[in-house]
């Protein structure tokens, strides 16, 4: 059978090897993992054990390394919940900030070139401040962040759009996000300069084009004959054109994987992959270290996953 039709799972990956020691203390275990990719086999991790934990991870001659990475003390404070994207030589990270019971936030940018912080003095109005936005950049110094969650209103997460302006150290209010899904922060995930809100047959993307925002549907059929229901979008990996969606399963009994589709962006389908070895009840973050090798961080485990050519476009990763 040909790995391209329907009825089996198409092969996406040619080896997938344990990165690190598998974490077996409860309390060590890593909460809400973000992985952003830094180029040239390196990636920047915050997770949430008791407070938050920064590290860098690199690849050399086969091996991933980790590294205790120095942050500004708000950084590592409980309850700052941050979220980082990267913008061309830089991350930018937003965290809120809990003092003596005042709310507010900060961003920071972090510099590839010599490893400095740098904290953004924001001048005038600031968003309220949530935990866990949808964050990511739109230009070469402009980002965007939409949704969250407001600890004081767990019921009505906001769903405004703002807008940040690195060079200005502005924030500018764009209004609410499209009104096309119901919470729309859960599940959101980054796609290039597009942002994804995954549905459960479908979703739409939102991206800033032409100075506006451009909001455009788009409905998915998982293309197979075999019994397999998807829930929750974990993440995406691949550009506009190719992308691997992997999803948790929506039985206890699929537990022990994590089931990947490949979209088709022409015919609208889900094109059922071969899973993932990790256990499927734990959040995962992804990125790719380079063209051919995907990075996955979940709250026990890490795997280095070698993706066969021709899964993903070239343009998929892009170095510094």
């Amino acid at each position: 059978m040909s790995d391209t039709e329907c009825t089996g799972l198409k092969p996406w990956y040619d080896r997938c090897t344990v990165a690190l020691p598998e974490i077996t203390d409860i309390a060590e275990k890593r909460l809400v993992p973000q992985l952003v990719s830094l180029g040239h086999n390196e990636a920047m991790l915050v997770y949430r054990t008791r407070r938050p934990n920064w590290r860098i991870l690199s690849l050399f001659n086969g091996s991933l390394l980790e590294t205790v990475l120095n942050v500004p003390p708000i950084l590592a404070l409980k309850r700052t919940d941050p979220v980082l994207t990267k913008l061309g030589t830089s991350v930018v990270v937003y965290a809120r900030t809990v003092q003596d019971s005042t709310r507010g936030s900060v961003v920071y940018r972090f510099t590839l070139d010599d490893r400095v912080w740098q904290e953004v003095v924001i001048a005038g109005e600031c968003p309220p401040p949530r935990a866990l936005p949808v964050f990511f950049p739109i230009e070469d110094s402009q980002l965007i962040m939409a949704c969250g969650l407001d600890e004081e209103d767990v019921d009505t997460p906001p769903q405004d759009i703002w807008q940040l302006d690195l060079r200005e150290k502005i924030w500018t209010s764009l209004g609410q996000l499209p009104s096309t899904a119901n919470r729309p922060q859960d599940n959101a995930v980054l796609l290039d300069r597009y942002c994804v809100f995954p549905r459960r047959q479908g979703g739409f993307s939102v991206s800033f084009q032409d100075a506006g925002w451009v909001s455009e549907d788009s409905n998915w059929v998982l293309c197979s004959r075999r019994e397999m229901e998807l829930n929750d979008v974990f993440e995406i990996l691949g550009s506009y054109l190719k992308r691997l969606f992997i999803f948790r399963p929506r039985h206890r009994q699929a537990l022990d994987s994590l089931p990947v589709c490949l979209y088709d962006i022409v015919s609208g389908d889900l094109v059922p992959c071969e899973p993932l070895p990790l256990y499927a009840s734990s959040a995962y973050s992804a990125t790719m270290l380079n063209p051919t090798t995907a990075l996955f961080v979940g709250s026990t485990k890490t795997l280095l996953v070698d993706v066969l050519p021709g899964i993903l476009d070239a343009d998929c990763y892009k170095e510094v």
